[in-house]
């Protein structure tokens, strides 16, 4: 299990995995987003916390810092927003569709079932020839990048810029109980994998790494 765990800290600063960090910590955002949108409340403040939850994730999965880090988290929060955006919409859309058929007698409900089978399909129709509905999109759009812009500031800024803190006795037990938690993940994660495998396999990442590495260069 050493050796497991040997393998595992030599592959720290590793871009693919930031990125998959840095996508886990934006759809978390996204699923909080569309929520808070089905509640009825501005979620387009959602896209703040969305900025930080991607930038947790791209740290704890070790990705590489610098330029890489910054148009990782601006890519994931983009799209955080655009799905996030979309799925609200569509979601309380077809609530309300739902709510409207309910009131609809026999006949009027065979015939909207037989334009559209789907809730779903109705909605979409109405985001792409609603004047409304986009007026709105695009609103919860352009707060979605304001809010995400102001999350994600601080954390592109803070990785430029970094601050020594040195810690306490008083904190020692608290940071050897996360190494131990830490540890924990780790042996968990790799329980039941040859050390072959393991190799393998982060053969495979760094292969992948330097193919990104090539693309954000302009190879």
């Amino acid at each position: 299990m050493e050796n497991q765990e040997s393998i595992y800290e030599e592959k720290q600063g590793n871009l693919l995995t930031g990125i998959l960090g840095a996508l886990l910590g934006a759809l978390i955002g996204t699923a909080l987003w569309v929520l808070v949108g089905v509640w009825g409340y501005i979620a387009s403040i959602v896209a703040w916390l969305t900025a930080f939850l991607a930038g947790k994730g791209y740290d704890l999965l070790h990705g590489r810092p610098g330029k890489a880090k910054t148009i990782t988290i601006i890519v994931m929060l983009i799209l955080s927003i655009c799905v996030g955006t979309v799925g609200t919409v569509a979601v309380v859309g077809v609530q309300s569709i739902k709510e409207a058929e309910e009131e609809m007698n026999s006949f009027e409900l065979a015939h909207f079932k037989k334009l559209y089978p789907n809730e779903l399909d109705y909605v979409l129709e109405m985001m792409q020839t609603n004047d409304e509905i986009h007026t709105e999109i695009t609103k919860s759009l352009a707060l979605g990048m304001l809010f995400g812009a102001l999350g994600a500031y601080p954390i592109v800024l803070g990785d430029r810029r970094k601050t020594e803190l040195a810690c306490t006795e008083k904190a020692q037990s608290i940071i050897e109980q996360g190494r131990r938690m830490q540890d924990d993940f780790i042996r968990r994660l790799m329980a039941g994998l040859e050390e072959e495998k393991l190799e393998i396999f982060f053969e495979v990442i760094d292969t992948m790494n330097e193919n990104l590495d090539a693309i954000l260069e302009g190879e």
